[in-house]
């Protein structure tokens, strides 16, 4: 009888893993006492393989509306941060987190680990995919920002009466209709207003859905230094 325990005694002392896999991390160390408390200390954190990897991302409430399951997600690490990443949103946590007042939600991305380049802990900077065009008329977001000086505004700008009537269309978003600039054709040192519809945006380039700019055309994106530079026309950069 008391060697029949003494086995089971010492059969306890071996540790097995439930799985096959990877230790992540070994929180114990050989001859440390494991005490039997109500709640079990966790002795090793197991990967039962690497080739499948999550990201948790936190996303805003604003945002979260428009994340899908199965939405597309791409995604960069510091460790590769000129290389994307393609993953899969898997599920869309119902818990909200509330940190400092800002509202967001758990959103899981699965991703195909390929060449095991993706370490467990790693950060990533995560961009889902809500919504795209097949096709598109695109225009860079710098020509969205750039206003011109009234001294370089041609004839073939809008009126201030007609700005003011356009403006009830103006908004935030997408179908907001905004004024993009161009060189104008009658007279080289001035620029002409051009207003076109947006769509969707990808935060570096935007959607015209509609409006008096076609695939093709030199829009303005900035004054550059501000000078000229041969005759009248004035120093821009073009798109």
């Amino acid at each position: 009888a008391n060697v029949k325990s003494a086995e089971v005694n010492v059969s306890r002392t071996t540790i097995r893993s439930p799985i096959d896999g990877i230790v992540l991390a070994r929180n114990i160390s050989v001859g440390q006492t494991v005490a039997a408390q109500f709640q079990a200390p966790d002795l090793f954190t197991l990967a039962e393989n690497l080739d499948q990897m999550q990201v948790e991302t936190a996303v805003d409430e604003a945002d979260i509306g428009k994340i899908k399951v199965n939405s597309k997600a791409i995604f960069t690490v510091d460790a590769y941060p000129n290389e994307d990443f393609d993953g899969t949103v898997i599920s869309i946590r119902q818990s909200p987190t509330t940190v400092q007042n800002v509202v967001t939600y758990q959103v899981i991305v699965r991703c195909v680990n390929k060449g095991l380049k993706l370490k467990p802990g790693m950060t990533a900077t995560v961009n889902i995919q809500v919504d795209s065009r097949k096709d598109a008329l695109l225009l860079p977001n710098a020509a969205l920002r750039f206003k011109p000086p009234d001294d370089d505004k041609g004839g073939g700008s809008k009126k201030e009466g007609a700005k003011k009537e356009l403006g009830k269309k103006e908004g935030a978003g997408k179908n907001r209709r905004v004024s993009v600039w161009m060189i104008s054709a009658a007279d080289p040192g001035k620029l002409d207003e051009k207003k076109v519809q947006l769509g969707i945006t990808d935060g570096t380039n935007t959607e015209i859905v509609k409006g008096e700019v076609k695939e093709g055309d030199d829009v303005v994106t900035s004054s550059g230094d501000g000078e000229k530079s041969g005759g009248n026309r004035p120093r821009m950069r073009f798109f």
